[in-house]
């Protein structure tokens, strides 16, 4: 019996000691997680890229280890951001803190996306901004975040062609012997974000803060006017893109170039160029290029705002050790006004240039309207260009679009017809399916056909499945208008808008 504990002890104590490893191993993978755990967990969404990205990571390990929380962090594409936040935060799936363009304030106040800044701006640290950052991250008088990046169009210069600062835009635009194929002047002309500084040149803009459309108006006929006589000097290039604008900007081919901070990779390839703001209109005269402010928001959602990690976070993305981040390592215009008395930041002379150029910009409207002006503008200056309206007829017509595109959805009329109708039709067909079952030798005619029923069962389920459950699914939404969060029914308005031409001429 002895023997036989030693020849089975030999086994069973290596299955102890192998036992014994894997617990250590899984106690020194599952320990750390769970330190890790005991950690509070903040979500922060952003849509930085580059150096921007690398900047905004900086400041928030920092962070972490001066708070003692764990930040998960996501990044969007820009022109996907909205809608995945209007579709995460209403369900559950929200980011705490989520850094954007103030311009989509409105749009997110309004869906109950955001909440007040409340601590995360407290008084005391108002004074640390820029008035107009704060104006921007300000609506109907409550302040909703926290200003943390300007950005603004500016005027890069080939100073090889052009030795000393613009006085205006009218000499900038002579072409004073420049070669065929060259121009004195070359940016995205029929964008209505790069017409903006022109309309504000003449006192216009797009949107009024009530949200009327704004530039129907004689400044806006001005300023499309304005830029039909530089396309008629062969000022600018011909349906000018972002790609030809660098293009000929690298090639030396252009005096000077309208763009953002977002140009100053492509700028730095040609041999010299230096940065403005934007210049007065004509040399005889005061009025002065003003483009849009854009300002980069650190926001809490309504759940975030709960959250005093959330605030604290929202407060430091702020601070001023946060902003000589973002300025010195993501090349950012930063809101926070101590930063630019920093010697390593006031030596970046392009930094210097785009702030200069931000405290002449104008903060891009928050009201909803907005984003409903953008394609009608644009539509109405592409027709100005191509000649095919004048432009009082064409600004005329985008005001019309935009009518439209804020028009209210109808009143919803009551939905018994449309009961009645569907009632009606599903009456006929079990008449008529009862009519063919009463019909002499249905039933052995059926048995007959099941073989054949079962070499298209899958098929039928298919189309079923691929084809008709979404015809039914887009009729029933034809039904109905608003938004995705609140759609509202209302019969067949909807046809009714169609077939009379939305309210104008049919043909």
């Amino acid at each position: 019996m002895s023997r036989r504990r030693e020849r089975l002890g030999g086994p069973i104590a290596a299955l102890v000691r192998v036992a014994f490893v894997f617990l250590a191993l899984a106690l020194a993978f599952v320990l750390p997680g769970c330190g890790g755990a005991d950690k509070p967990r903040l979500v922060l969404w952003h849509a930085y890229r580059g150096e921007e990205e690398t900047a905004l990571k900086t400041v928030l390990s920092a962070f972490e280890k001066e708070r003692g929380v764990s930040v998960e962090v996501l990044a969007l594409p820009f022109d996907a951001y909205a809608t995945k936040l209007e579709s995460a935060i209403p369900h559950a799936h929200w980011p705490d803190v989520f850094v954007d363009a103030h311009e989509r304030l409105g749009s997110y106040k309004k869906n109950d996306l955001v909440a007040p800044a409340g601590q995360a701006l407290p008084p005391e640290d108002r004074a640390l901004f820029d008035e107009a950052a704060l104006a921007a991250a300000t609506l109907d008088g409550t302040t909703y975040g926290v200003p943390l990046a300007q950005k603004s169009l500016a005027l890069f210069v080939n100073d090889a062609l052009v030795p000393n600062a613009p006085t205006s835009l009218e000499a900038l635009a002579k072409r004073d012997g420049l070669p065929d194929g060259s121009f004195p002047l070359a940016y995205e002309a029929e964008s209505a974000y790069f017409h903006a500084p022109l309309l504000h040149a003449f006192g216009g803009r797009m949107v009024d803060p009530d949200g009327t459309f704004a530039a129907a108006s004689p400044e806006g006929e001005a300023s499309i006017a304005f830029l039909l006589e530089l396309k008629k000097q062969k000022a600018l290039p011909d349906e000018p893109n972002g790609a030809l604008v660098t293009e000929l900007f690298a090639s030396g081919k252009t005096k000077a170039v309208i763009s953002g901070p977002w140009f100053l990779a492509d700028a730095k390839k040609s041999k010299s160029y230096k940065v403005f703001p934007l210049p007065k209109l004509r040399d005889q005269g005061d009025a002065r290029l003003r483009a849009f402010l854009t300002v980069d928001v650190a926001l809490l959602s309504p759940d975030g705002a709960k959250n005093p990690n959330a605030v604290a976070l929202a407060r430091y993305l702020g601070s001023l050790p946060s902003a000589r981040t973002r300025a010195l390592v993501g090349k950012q215009v930063v809101a926070t006004k101590a930063v630019w008395n920093d010697p390593e930041v006031a030596k970046d002379r392009d930094l210097s240039a785009f702030h200069a150029a931000a405290e002449t910009g104008i903060p891009m409207p928050t009201t909803p309207a907005m984003r409903a002006a953008w394609v009608p503008l644009e539509q109405a200056i592409k027709k100005a260009v191509r000649g095919d309206a004048t432009p009082k007829v064409a600004l005329d017509e985008a005001r019309a679009r935009f009518l439209d595109a804020m028009k209210p959805p109808p009143p919803s009329p009551s939905p018994t017809p449309l009961f009645v109708a569907v009632s009606l039709v599903l009456v006929g067909l079990a008449m008529v399916a009862v009519k063919n079952a009463r019909e002499p030798g249905f039933s052995s005619r059926f048995r007959a056909s099941v073989p054949a029923y079962k070499y298209v069962t899958h098929a039928a389920v298919v189309v079923f499945v691929l084809v008709v459950l979404p015809l039914v699914a887009g009729t029933l939404t034809s039904f109905f208008a608003g938004t995705r969060n609140e759609p509202q029914y209302v019969g067949l308005s909807n046809y009714v808008q169609i077939l009379t031409a939305r309210g104008g001429p049919l043909l």
